[in-house]
């Protein structure tokens, strides 16, 4: 059976470019904060 990747808003997208680039974390820091995975967000 395949698994369904989850679709996000272009506006999740946005806050997670601000958060790396506003707050100065890393893309592995934010995918920890919000419990998904880094290569996931496409």
């Amino acid at each position: 059976m395949e698994k369904q990747r989850r679709k996000y808003t272009p506006e999740f997208k946005e806050e997670i470019v601000k958060l790396i680039t506003e707050q100065g974390k890393t893309a592995t820091e934010v995918s920890r904060d919000i419990e998904v995975h880094a290569g996931g967000w496409g």
